[in-house]
């Protein structure tokens, strides 16, 4: 031990009264537990142990040094860093949860090594605002909270019985925005998952950076508008928004939102001219003098203000008059000052005496859907070309027009591809010059060939198995999707294969309009759809809404108070965490929910003297009375409203246990146990001695104390394995653990020590390590009927998850791992099987595992 004493004590030889002193002082406020007193000098201070005085006071001593620090998995972060030089510690947002481990301080020149991990002599705290402010954090509810962006502090300071006693370090640490660095500008396609085409074209249409026409990816994962991220428009050199509407270059300037928040960035983008040598120009000749154009347009935008055109070519016959029939070309070139459009392209315009009408089974050729299974066919020798009005004059199919097939990606293929399933387009052409200009025109069909046609009644929608019609539930975070299916049989009642011959897509209502998603989880009305390129699958979906949550019934987390109407004074910001009641159990009974934090907004009334609050304040922290209002956040998945049923309390210097500020992340665990009787304070004072070992005697007692006397032989009556326990069953006479440790050995929660005569031992006084209450409290949930049991070879792989798994011993292993499965045990990197179990962590996994006594 080092201890720090100035040169006063020293001249007087007075560092054993000084600590002596401290002690009693201490021990008098009730701040230690009587077996922590010390007798007449330190322990530290007898001969043969090793005590460095340094002419330095703590404070000095704990200002000069550096500190090294770790993140939740090991790695340094801080490395011997001067007291007064911290700087904030940056995690990623990538979904994990970041923390930062102080673990070290170097003092004295670095020849003096403190274990700052050391819960004996430093108390460690975590809050959810830098600098030590906000409340603070429990140790369950690390994994949650710094998985979330913000900002965060983790404070050490020396307990007041120590050298180092109210010193302290705080260390700063942010969890971040995800990062937009990486994210690039596409052009939204018609499948929502293709982030490919980063190119865009003036199309005369202004192009909206809203996510419908240009989006945000990064890593070839789309963003959502609005959900992540809102954009400006501005070209570029100009201080005005615009949508890109005219070729050039723009500006658009990223702001982050939700899990990106605080990123902003600017990305630069350019609209492409358009070119006309790629364009699908539309013509429209002047009808008294085909060699003059009246409209040019693409995808119906004019282009005739960016070009220029000009007749190149025309019938021998064309003397200016409309009967002029033949082949007119025209070159269209982008004027010299156009922005918009570049390049040149010749176009042929054909001029006839008449049009033409093409049927296909007497009929106008429309859009067809063919069903192979019910021997349909798309029969090419059914088309015939007509003159317009006149279906008794036929053309001469094999040299006055022409049938082409495509298939869905424009590529040209044999006629014989329509006798397979696909999408097709049949598409045919008069040749013209082959009738001597006398007609002229074309026409195409979409020709849609399934396998079979599903009828709508062999489509099934289920969720979680069963089959459903709609669906409709209350925003809870979870993704609806994942329970969603659909089962589609074929005309013969067969089976068909989600994801090869169909597949299942979620859409969501935004603007009036279906768009397709990949989860459902926040409010809104949904569908799903089934598609197939196969399969007719017709148009059946399955109706979905997510309703928000009303959260009209409210109250303060009752684990915020001491008592019904009391906080704990802490000196620091405290901040209650809003319930809602979202509906009853099975007996009626209120569950109770917390509110996500950035759904609500918080407000405060004071009153210093303990009236009625009248004070507007920004934080609670001082002694005194307050109130609580609530208000609804923002437009999101909760509509909060109502006032919580107990939003007026007092902040007091009162505790359950003085040793147990609650500020430590074992507060509301203690406070639990002791509420439900499973574990009281030292000799029935104010103490709790949260960091001491617990007893083999002690483990026994708060294990029968959960189980509420349902379990057991009934009679209260026990044989007695072990020597040294005295038992006669008169409870005045006998130990005060002899009843609760035969009990325990009765149920076989705990066995003892066999010895070389036979008989056996229990050691009742014998400290508890932490895999020894594993074992006990597998037992324990045994006995109550709950099932234990692991797969084989899964204990390994639970305990391959931590630094020192290989460290739990054979005869442990099963109750460790089954332990850390059920979310009671294992909280950091580290299980230390072998450290005897405090107080404070019995407390933890005994209310953890069941939160009341089981009752008869």
């Amino acid at each position: 031990m080092t201890a720090y004493v100035n040169d006063e004590q020293k001249k007087e030889g007075a560092y054993g009264k000084a600590v002596k002193a401290t002690l009693a002082a201490t021990l008098a406020a009730g701040m230690v537990p009587a077996a922590a007193a010390f007798a007449d000098e330190p322990a530290e201070a007898a001969e043969g142990n090793d005590v460095e005085v340094l002419a330095a006071t703590p404070e000095q001593a704990w200002k000069a040094g550096n500190f090294t620090a770790v993140d939740n998995n090991g790695k340094t972060v801080v490395d011997k860093v001067k007291y007064d030089e911290f700087k904030t510690v940056e995690f990623a947002n990538d979904g994990k949860a970041h923390w930062v481990v102080p673990t070290v301080a170097s003092l004295a020149g670095d020849t003096v090594s403190e274990d700052l991990k050391n819960k004996d002599l430093y108390k460690v705290t975590y809050y959810k605002q830098a600098n030590g402010a906000g409340a603070a954090v429990a140790e369950a509810d690390f994994e949650k909270t710094f998985s979330a962006k913000g900002d965060y502090s983790v404070v050490v300071e020396g307990k007041a019985d120590t050298a180092y006693a109210g010193q302290k370090i705080t260390i700063n640490f942010s969890v971040g925005s995800k990062s937009l660095k990486d994210a690039k500008v596409y052009q939204v396609a018609e499948d929502k998952k293709d982030v490919s085409d980063k190119t865009f074209t003036y199309t005369g249409k202004a192009i909206k950076f809203d996510g419908t026409d240009l989006n945000l990816e990064i890593g070839g994962e789309a963003l959502e508008y609005g959900t992540d991220y809102t954009a400006e428009v501005y070209p570029l050199n100009e201080g005005n928004k615009a949508d890109a509407l005219n070729a050039g270059t723009y500006l658009a300037k990223i702001a982050g939102v939700g899990n990106y928040a605080g990123e902003n960035i600017t990305l630069k983008f350019d609209v492409e001219a358009m070119d006309l040598a790629s364009a699908a120009i539309k013509l429209e000749l002047n009808a008294a003098d085909k060699v003059y154009v009246d409209a040019a347009t693409v995808d119906g935008v004019s282009i005739l203000g960016d070009t220029v055109i000009e007749c190149t070519s025309r019938p021998d016959s064309w003397y200016g008059n409309t009967q002029s029939v033949g082949e007119y070309v025209f070159k269209i070139s982008a004027k010299q000052d156009s922005k918009n459009v570049k390049g040149s392209v010749s176009k042929t315009e054909i001029v006839a005496t008449n049009s033409v009408d093409v049927l296909y089974d007497g009929v106008a050729l429309t859009d067809k859907t063919i069903d192979l299974a019910k021997k349909q066919s798309f029969d090419l020798d059914k088309l015939v070309v007509t003159k317009k009005g006149e279906p008794q004059t036929k053309l001469d199919p094999k040299k006055d027009y022409a049938v082409e097939v495509y298939d869905a990606d424009g590529k040209k293929v044999d006629a014989a591809s329509l006798k397979k399933a696909g999408k097709w387009t049949v598409k045919v052409v008069v040749n013209a010059k082959a009738t001597e200009y006398a007609y002229a025109g074309e026409a195409s069909a979409k020709v849609t060939v399934y396998s079979d046609t599903v009828n709508t009644t062999n489509v099934f929608f289920k969720q979680d198995g069963k089959v459903v019609d709609a669906v409709e539930k209350d925003y809870d975070g979870a993704d609806l999707l994942k329970a969603l299916s659909a089962t589609v049989l074929d005309s013969e009642g067969k089976a068909l294969t989600a994801g090869t011959d169909y597949t299942v897509v979620a859409q969501k209502k935004v603007d009036g309009k279906f768009i397709d998603v990949d989860s459902i989880v926040d409010k809104g009305e949904y569908q799903l759809v089934v598609k197939s390129d196969t399969y007719n699958v017709g148009n059946e979906v399955l109706k979905i809404t997510v309703k928000e949550v009303v959260a009209d019934t409210l109250r303060i987390a009752p684990e915020f108070f001491l008592e019904t109407d009391k906080v704990s004074y802490t000196g620091e910001a405290l901040v209650p965490t809003v319930q809602y009641q979202a509906g009853t159990d099975k007996d009626g009974k209120a569950v109770w929910k917390d509110l996500p934090a950035d759904t609500y907004k918080l407000s405060y009334k004071y009153d210093k003297d303990g009236k009625a609050p009248s004070e507007d304040v920004k934080e609670i922290k001082e002694v005194g009375k307050y109130s609580v209002t609530v208000a609804d956040a923002a437009d999101d998945n909760f509509a909060v409203s109502g006032t919580p049923k107990n939003n007026v309390f007092s902040v007091t210097a009162e505790k359950d246990f003085v040793d147990v500020p609650n500020t430590e992340w074992y507060y509301q665990y203690v406070k639990n146990a002791n509420k439900v009787g499973y574990m009281t304070g030292i000799g029935g004072t104010k103490l709790f001695a949260p960091n001491e070992a617990t007893s083999r005697a002690m483990a026994a007692t708060v294990l029968s104390r959960m189980a509420g006397g349902t379990i057991g032989n009934g009679t209260g009556i026990f044989d007695n394995p072990f020597t040294d326990v005295t038992y006669t069953g008169v409870e005045a006479t006998d130990p005060w653990y002899a009843t609760y440790v035969l009990w325990a050995a009765d149920t076989r929660i705990v066995t003892g020590y066999e010895q070389a005569d036979g008989t056996a031992q229990f050691r009742p006084e014998a400290n508890v390590t932490r895999a020894e209450f594993c074992v006990m409290m597998q037992r324990y949930a045994k006995a109550i009927g709950k099932d234990v049991a692991l797969e084989a070879g899964e204990a390994d792989k639970i305990l391959a998850k931590y630094d020192d798994g290989a460290a739990v011993a054979d005869w442990a292993k099963e109750a460790v791992a089954w332990a850390v499965k059920n979310e009671i045990f294992g909280g950091y990197s580290l299980l230390n099987p072998a450290g005897d179990i405090t107080r404070a962590e019995m407390a933890k996994m005994t209310t953890e595992f069941q939160a009341a006594p089981l009752t008869k």
